[in-house]
């Protein structure tokens, strides 16, 4: 009965996320995200982004509940990746240090649906001409698929730029991983 509940809470919230969604799908090319940078696709990926999200793309291959990949170009202080939980999600502000921006990413997991994000490694990495934080991470759905993440993040010019993907574990993130590095190295910031 639980299981049946599990799965009838998840069909209704993917069909909520569905109704809300755009479903432009990007073409190969540029890809402009908000006021913070472009990526470059190499395939035609699935756009569900919310009609209402300003400065953010959310795109998938096999659908979200298996890939993911949040792209947020140039948020100001103030402002994170999901407004679903505001009271526990913390936001980003100018010149947040290293351990600040580890733990806004593990939030911006956590507010968006995911249980005990946990980070697996965290290094520099360059994120377009910026210097940047690369992320590497463990994650559960509420109903315990078991995903893998990682985040390239940066700030620039007083706003941060996110790049976040999102792949259950078995299959799905090792698949994909190869795409979402290709569009993490092609990133440009403005």
């Amino acid at each position: 009965m639980i299981a049946v509940t599990r799965r009838a809470t998840l069909g209704g919230a993917l069909l909520a996320l569905s109704a809300c969604a755009s479903m432009r799908d990007p073409a190969p090319g540029v890809l402009r995200i908000g006021s913070g940078f472009d990526v470059t696709l190499t395939r035609v990926w699935s756009d569900f982004t919310p009609s209402d999200a300003r400065g953010m793309r959310l795109i998938s291959i096999d659908g979200p509940t298996l890939n993911r990949l949040y792209l947020a170009g140039g948020l100001k202080p103030g402002e994170g990746l999901s407004a679903r939980k505001p009271e526990s999600h913390a936001p980003f502000h100018a010149g947040m240090s290293r351990e600040d921006l580890i733990a806004f990413v593990l939030d911006s997991v956590d507010a968006l649906g995911f249980a005990r994000p946990e980070t697996a490694s965290a290094h520099a990495a360059k994120f377009g001409a910026a210097d940047g934080l690369r992320i590497d991470m463990e994650t559960r759905t509420g109903d315990g698929l078991e995903f893998s993440a990682t985040a390239l993040i940066a700030e620039h010019a007083g706003r941060l730029n996110v790049i976040l993907y999102l792949a259950a574990r078995e299959h799905y993130y090792a698949a994909t991983l190869p795409d979402v590095e290709a569009i993490m190295a092609s990133a440009v910031l403005r």
